[in-house]
């Protein structure tokens, strides 16, 4: 089978996923009660998700500078793995997810997956994951309704713009 290539692609990882793999990793290893609470250690690991947001080249030195040097004491040999596990896997030069691959400044949308996105917004109208299927047509309903609204709205400013442009 021959393999085509095409060089001006661009393979991003999706920012929702790595964050999801490093939350794991904190249930993993038993620190997800410290990163729900209000503490040193939370707001420390929690710094970890910023990284993202950086541009590539920027990453190695802002986990070693703002992140390592900030590192609380308590529970120290559970943060020394997570962030063993983040800078071997995400951030060192043998890294196996580099941060080219998931770190970028200038992406506005966050997700490569908008039917995620549209899920988990949605699935924010309900207090259990099986809703009574009368709530969930309620709902759904009320989707649809918003989203009319939406188009019918884009529609009518077309409309007008159009109009000041013949004017």
């Amino acid at each position: 089978m021959e393999l085509f290539v095409f060089p001006d692609a661009k393979i991003k990882a999706c920012n929702f996923h790595v964050g999801q793999a490093w939350h794991r990793k904190l249930q993993q290893i038993g620190l997800a009660v410290e990163f729900q609470s209000n503490s040193e250690t939370s707001t420390w690991l929690k710094s970890f998700f910023g990284l993202p947001a950086l541009d590539p080249h920027e990453v190695e030195d802002c986990f070693a500078f703002v992140v390592m040097n900030n590192c609380p004491y308590s529970k120290s040999d559970l943060l020394c793995k997570f962030a063993d596990y983040v800078f071997n896997n995400y951030i060192s030069d043998s890294a196996r997810y580099p941060p080219t691959l998931w770190a970028s400044q200038d992406i506005a949308i966050r997700t490569t997956n908008a039917c995620e996105s549209f899920h988990n917004q949605f699935s924010k109208n309900f207090s259990s994951s099986h809703p009574n299927i009368f709530l969930f047509l309620e709902k759904l309903g009320d989707e649809q309704l918003r989203t009319n609204i939406k188009i019918r709205s884009a529609f009518q400013e077309r409309r007008v713009q159009a109009r000041r442009h013949r004017e």
